[in-house]
């Protein structure tokens, strides 16, 4: 999805359609704040595994 956001509209205008991802490979290799960028992957990384975790648990149970 980060590819085709950025070739139609390249973020959009002030930023409005740029996902997460892209901010996050703008702020690491455009603006070189690498150490910023590393923590907000870290940070997307634990909440995608949290919310993955819920997930299989909620289907575990029967998916009620």
């Amino acid at each position: 999805m980060f590819a085709q956001i950025l070739l139609i509209t390249g973020g959009g205008p002030s930023g409005a359609t740029r996902p997460l991802i892209q901010y996050i490979y703008e702020v690491g290799f455009t603006q070189n704040n690498l150490g910023y960028a590393a923590t907000m992957s870290y940070a997307l990384f634990v909440i995608l595994l949290a919310l993955s975790i819920i997930q299989l648990k909620h289907q575990r149970m029967g998916g009620e």
